[in-house]
């Protein structure tokens, strides 16, 4: 997903890539149509424990190290809501604007790894010191 350039664009459409990086409203929305908010905060403690094993240093490792914790727990059952709503919904969503955007497996792992980073950092507030 890291080196795919042509998920760029559609990535970018969910998340803003200024440092730190933060969801755009399509990213809020996107996290609550795919149940992704539910899945991450119903397994919150699973996640914050995975990235914890990572032992970030920085800010910065831990928003690259929660995109592949997340990444790395597809498999889990804990996705299958996700995965259901990805393989029912049409290619393209609409969102309370009106605008109208492809929706992805990669896009709800990137909007999960910015919500899980922002979950770890309330829990470890002291990292962001660094």
């Amino acid at each position: 997903m890291k080196n795919d350039t042509g998920m760029i664009d559609e990535l970018d459409f969910y998340a803003q890539k200024q440092s730190p990086t933060t969801l755009t409203n399509a990213g809020e929305e996107l996290l609550e149509k795919s149940s992704a908010k539910e899945t991450m905060d119903n397994n919150l403690n699973f996640f914050i424990e995975k990235l914890k094993e990572y032992n970030p240093k920085t800010p910065y490792d831990v928003e690259d190290m929660a995109l592949d914790v997340v990444l790395l727990n597809t498999g889990n059952e804990i996705f299958n809501d996700i995965k259901k709503f990805l393989y029912y919904s049409p290619e393209e969503i609409e969102f309370s604007n009106g605008t109208k955007a492809k929706i992805s497996l990669q896009a709800v792992i990137k909007v999960m790894s910015v919500y899980l980073r922002d979950r770890y950092f309330e829990k470890y507030p002291d990292i962001q010191k660094v």
